[in-house]
């Protein structure tokens, strides 16, 4: 049933349909399943039984997690083809565990909710992660790890995880996003607690600004004109912000400053944000957060593949400080709406 749940839903949200399409579809698919003529079998796409994995996790079923390794094109062909000497990681005791990281940066944040599982199973001293040099000082910080920075080949989007099969440094090895299936099995899995610590040497500079709202409008996975999340005491956290967009700024890189932008998270009372890395920070610091999920530019929709980390609801597994709006109309019918924009 999980499965039919899930097609039905890649069908609703398909933006290649029209609404009429839709409804026929799901009524034909609805018949063939219970007639047992609906065949997952029969598919050969393996780029659908990502779509499927996608689609059960916004429906919050982790329990089947076939299809995540199609997430990109590095992930299926580590699981085809092996790259290292030492094997991947099986989810038991081992040595010396490498975990890669993977995708951007709030993804990794994301996928690092794991680590505090693995060090239960193997133990601080004995894991490695390579992740974005930026987040190095964090994730040693935070889960008592050893960090380096990765290696990428390629450009935005297309980089991939620049892979030394000469390497011999480890005993088990793992993509950080496998750890989901490893680890997340259920939603009692999920521990919801903020696992991201700030740098307390940076948190004083930033003490002007406790009581703000930070705000975000504008990601790769959509966005909003900057006065959708302007108001009182609103404090602009939106890297690469352009010269006409009025909302104040801290004096800091918002792109690359990342214990800076932790810190100043750290003492604000709430985050407002599109998808985007910045949203994935306040949660993990477990600041209260406001997900608005926004139009994406191709289809004029939220994007149906990126849903998945934040479901189809108010709430989500990952983050318990979290508050998903779906549409833009539900944020601005919100109470924290409506006191941001109300007048002094």
């Amino acid at each position: 049933m999980s499965n039919f749940r899930a097609m039905r839903l890649l069908v609703e949200r398909s933006h290649r349909l029209t609404p009429a399409q839709r409804a026929l579809e799901v009524q034909r698919m609805a018949q063939a399943w219970r007639e047992g003529r609906l065949k997952l079998s029969a598919r050969t796409d393996l780029r659908y039984f990502w779509a499927l994995c996608a689609a059960r996790g916004m429906l919050g079923d982790y329990s089947d997690w076939k299809g995540w390794e199609q997430r990109s094109p590095w992930s299926a062909r580590i699981w085809r083809e092996n790259p290292y000497r030492f094997p991947l990681w099986d989810g038991g005791p081992t040595e010396k565990l490498l975990l890669i990281g993977e995708q951007g940066v709030g993804d990794e944040v994301l996928f690092a909710s794991c680590i505090p599982d693995v060090v239960a199973v193997c133990g601080a001293e004995a894991v490695t992660v390579e992740t974005d040099a930026r987040l190095v000082p964090v994730v040693q910080r935070s889960f008592g790890v050893t960090a380096r920075a990765c290696v990428w080949s390629g450009q935005g989007n297309n980089a991939l995880r620049a892979t030394d099969p000469q390497r011999d440094d480890a005993t088990a090895w793992l993509p950080l996003a496998d750890l989901l299936p490893l680890f997340r099995r259920n939603a009692a899995a999920f521990p919801g607690t903020a696992y991201l610590r700030a740098d307390p040497r940076r948190v004083a500079e930033f003490e002007r600004y406790r009581g703000y709202t930070g705000v975000s409008w504008r990601g790769n996975n959509g966005s909003y004109p900057w006065q959708t999340f302007d108001g009182k005491q609103v404090l602009s956290l939106q890297y690469g912000q352009r010269h006409e967009e009025g909302i104040p700024a801290p004096d800091i890189d918002l792109r690359n400053d990342i214990e800076g932008v932790l810190a100043l998270i750290s003492v604000l009372d709430r985050v407002v944000s599109v998808s985007t890395a910045v949203a994935h920070f306040a949660c993990a610091l477990g600041t209260q957060t406001h997900v608005v999920l926004a139009p994406a530019e191709s289809t004029g929709i939220p994007d149906d593949r990126l849903n998945w980390r934040w479901g189809l609801g108010a709430r989500v597994s990952w983050y318990r400080t979290a508050r998903v709006y779906q549409t833009l109309g539900e944020w601005c019918q919100s109470d924290v709406a409506q006191r941001l924009w109300s007048a002094d």
